[in-house]
């Protein structure tokens, strides 16, 4: 995939339409802006884009992320690597790994746009309590935030760690795709899940010596090649009201 620049007048436009704030004399967008130049097999099994459920880049394992300080782990959204999946819920839960303790993140924000619209539904802080561990993040449970059928959400988790070196580059972003489906539209072929590792974590964490319960677990983080978080602990629903 190639990133191009958009041209002066694409700009423009967006600005009637609330896509970016100009601050300090700098374009600052609040959704990403993707013009790809793939091929057609890239996009053969979606017309969603796909997302960033880690750092990645050019960076080795266990490196230092912007200024959060290195780690053995990387940070990770518990989804599959194209970052897509179907949901029943009104409020989903949705499960990242966080290797880094209170003390050593500044700022968390989670927030859920509506994909097609280009709204944001909500934005929360999030705060840790007993990390490194497997989180779970979920919007205050409000009528504005149910998730609406046949809709596509785009979710951003969004970290920094050093109050001074706020800014993109020094931010951790992670993000996905979220689509509201009712339960008899969600067959075998429907795809990832994300109401099933809310449904196994829990499970797993209420149960942890529970054979069964760690062997469900783990099938399901080798399904989505995330089999090396198996061992880390899993914590409740943060909710910040």
């Amino acid at each position: 995939m190639q990133l191009q620049y958009l041209p002066l007048v694409f700009i423009s436009a967006l600005t009637s339409l609330g896509g970016f704030d100009l601050i300090e004399n700098k374009i600052h967008f609040s959704f990403p802006i993707l013009i790809s130049q793939s091929d057609p097999a890239d996009n053969a099994n979606s017309g969603t884009p796909k997302g960033k459920r880690s750092p990645g880049g050019t960076r080795k394992p266990g490196d230092p992320i912007g200024t959060c300080p290195a780690k053995n782990k990387d940070i990770k959204a518990i989804v599959p690597e194209n970052v897509q999946g179907i949901t029943t819920q009104d409020y989903p839960v949705f499960w990242f790994y966080i290797p880094y303790t209170e003390t050593e993140v500044h700022s968390i924000e989670f927030s859920l746009v509506n994909a097609d619209q280009f709204e944001t539904v909500d934005r929360i802080p999030v705060t840790l309590k007993n990390t490194p561990e497997i989180v779970a993040i979920s919007l205050p449970q409000t009528q504005e935030n149910a998730l609406q059928p046949d809709r596509t959400y785009k979710w951003n988790l969004v970290i920094n760690c050093t109050e001074k070196e706020l800014g993109e580059e020094n931010d951790i972003l992670l993000y996905g795709f979220i689509e509201k489906n009712p339960l008899e539209n969600q067959g075998e072929s429907a795809g990832f899940r994300y109401d099933e590792v809310t449904e196994k974590a829990e499970f797993y964490r209420d149960s942890p010596n529970n054979i069964q319960t760690q062997s469900e677990w783990r099938e399901l983080l080798h399904s989505i090649n995330l089999e090396e978080y198996f061992a880390e602990k899993i914590g409740e629903i943060n909710l910040d009201e």
